[in-house]
């Protein structure tokens, strides 16, 4: 699974709508509908808000991990 895949999953596994999961991580509107269009991928700073809202590393988030447990 690469690191789109693994973001969809969250986002799916979540059920939550696009909107609601854009306003309570932080992230634009439509930024999910855009990514899934293939209109852009996520910046950092997006990435680091999803790890941080679903509790996972921002290593697998970007694919260097199978390990979704962030390291403290």
């Amino acid at each position: 699974m690469n690191s789109l895949e693994k973001i969809y999953k969250l986002f799916e596994d979540s059920n939550e709508s696009d909107y609601r999961l854009e306003k309570e991580i932080g992230l634009k509107r439509a930024s999910i509908s855009n990514w899934r269009r293939g209109l852009g991928n996520p910046a950092i700073e997006a990435v680091k808000k999803i790890a941080r809202y679903f509790n996972v590393s921002t290593d697998y988030l970007l694919d260097m991990t199978d390990n979704p447990k962030p390291h403290y």
